[in-house]
């Protein structure tokens, strides 16, 4: 008996100790973060249905990812020590965060704040609180890397700005407009500002952060490269690209610009690559450039491939179109379109009308020979215009046009997976990139994957606002990596055209490495060249 009163006050004692020791973590913090463990997570009793939503999701991350609990709770329970304070509760850290956001100089549209014992997130609205919640999480929770630690420390506060909410799916994953600007408006008629394409540099020391743009011109206008110092907010011409090997074609047909991510022979990571096609009548050159000092001045570094005219009367050429840049494994890229196995007549016979093929180069002066990535066993199928993306489950999504098919007019987006740029099943057509009521998207798509919004991140694919297309919106977005598809409004307006101008055609996607999207379009059907926009959206999910 005696032994057992013994035993009994070791273990009192002992729990005591472990209390006292949690406590104490929790009370004197850790070094450089929060121990999070016991907090609650408290919301109004008159929440609405999405706090409520974002209340349970709090929880939910911070199980999953922290690996400890916490409980839930409404306001109109009693205080606890340690609470996680959503949205406008009656608890006097909400009210004082929530008039402190209000009477800010600068606009901001939520805010987080650390005490030494609550973690409080406001904003002017519902859906802010929603977003203020989903920042919390991205930024701290599924970033920690030890149990039950958020690294931050106690008296620190963020506040954000955001912009027009575009979407909220029923997890609370949101894509919101954060800004928008005008690039340039014509003063020559210089051609239609389509295949329009956007970089973030992230490679390049202390001139990270600049954006700059492109677009096609017609008629041997060299094309013009744009810079943005201020995120997108104002932008300048910094130069023009002139093809300094092929002075007999006119330059600037379907412009793309590239930063590249690593060394690849003497070209270092950072250097400024452009790719586009120069063209007689009767021959087409995918031409690569490089700048080394942030894009005043482009080198022609060499003719990727040759091909022949284009006969647009009769859709029957054999021309290379359409280059697009990626970067893998110590390679350096190129997908174009590819018209030289045209077969024969207009069904195509023995060939193909069209087919995706890539190059590499490991030196950026040899190239590997032309590879298939997408060659239909139906001669009439039209495969063309790809854009590519890696999501992060690994893969990579090739989204490309399928025009040509006999049961339909006009073309449909496909959307086909590999592991590496270098395995693709070239037959596999791919799955049609479809709503949930089954209406397509048009043709000359963009694809771009962000990390952020749901578990599997966020997949956007647009395109050209075709007769083939048919839900008027002409923005896909996929939070499981391009299995279903939902639509959207365009931040960017792409009407048809009357005129056969081709507004919206072949847009541009980058995302950066927070996960932030930019986008580039020239948006509705114009009256005169002197109506012309060539437009950037920056796009963030949450």
């Amino acid at each position: 008996m005696r032994a057992l009163k013994r035993i009994l006050s070791l273990v009192i004692v002992l729990a005591t100790m472990l209390t006292l020791f949690t406590s104490c973590i929790r009370r004197r913090e850790v070094e450089g973060g929060i121990y999070i463990r016991g907090y609650t997570v408290v919301r109004s009793a008159e929440a609405s249905e999405n706090i409520v939503k974002a209340a349970k999701l709090v929880k939910k991350e911070i199980r999953e990812n922290l690996r400890v609990g916490v409980s839930l709770a409404k306001d109109s329970r009693s205080e606890r020590e340690y609470e996680i304070l959503i949205g406008d509760t009656e608890r006097a850290e909400s009210t004082a965060a929530l008039e402190k956001l209000k009477s800010a100089s600068e606009k901001r549209a939520f805010s987080i704040t650390f005490t030494e014992n609550k973690i409080v997130i406001v904003g002017h609205s519902d859906d802010d609180v929603v977003l203020g919640v989903k920042s919390f999480i991205n930024k701290f929770v599924k970033t920690s890397d030890e149990k039950g630690v958020i690294w931050v420390e106690p008296g620190y506060s963020c506040a954000e700005r955001t912009g027009n909410v575009l979407y909220f799916s029923e997890d609370l994953d949101a894509v919101v407009i954060e800004r928008s600007a005008d690039i340039f408006h014509p003063r020559t008629n210089e051609g239609e500002f389509s295949y329009g394409k956007i970089i973030k540099l992230e490679h390049n020391g202390e001139n990270n952060g600049l954006l700059f743009a492109t677009h096609e011109t017609l008629d041997g206008f060299p094309p013009p490269v744009f810079c943005s110092k201020d995120d997108g907010r104002s932008w300048e011409i910094v130069s023009r690209v002139k093809d300094e090997l092929n002075t007999e074609c006119l330059v600037g047909y379907q412009s793309y610009i590239y930063e590249l991510p690593d060394d690849v022979g003497e070209y270092k990571k950072g250097t400024l690559l452009f790719a586009g096609c120069s063209r007689t009548d009767n021959k087409t050159v995918m031409v690569l450039y490089a700048s080394t000092d942030l894009g005043r001045t482009w080198k022609t570094l060499c003719n990727v491939d040759v091909g022949g005219g284009y006969n647009k009367d009769q859709w029957i050429s054999d021309g290379l179109w359409e280059p697009v840049l990626m970067y893998e494994n110590n390679r350096l890229y190129c997908f174009y379109s590819d018209e030289r196995e045209n077969g024969v007549g207009d069904a195509h016979t023995g060939g193909h009308c069209q087919k995706l093929v890539y190059k590499y180069t490991a030196d950026m002066k040899s190239w590997s020979d032309a590879r298939e990535c997408v060659a239909s066993e139906n001669p009439k199928h039209r495969p063309g215009m790809v854009s590519l993306a890696k999501m992060g489950n690994g893969k990579w999504a090739l989204a490309y046009e399928l025009c040509g098919s006999d049961d339909k007019v006009g073309c449909q987006i496909y959307l086909k997976l590999a592991d590496t740029l270098d395995s693709w099943e070239v037959a596999d057509l791919g799955t049609p990139v479809l709503d949930k009521d089954g209406k397509g998207i048009g043709s000359a798509p963009a694809i771009a994957w962000t990390p952020r919004g749901g578990d599997c991140g966020t997949l956007f694919i647009t395109a050209h606002h075709s007769d083939a297309s048919k839900t008027g919106c002409d923005l896909f977005v996929s939070f499981d990596y391009g299995k279903t598809f939902v639509t959207i409004n365009n931040p960017i307006s792409v009407a048809r055209s009357s005129d056969g101008v081709k507004c919206g055609y072949s847009p541009g996607f980058y995302v950066d490495e927070s996960g932030d999207l930019y986008y580039v379009n020239n948006p509705e059907a114009y009256k005169g060249m002197e109506n012309e926009r060539f437009v950037f959206v920056k796009i963030k999910c949450y």
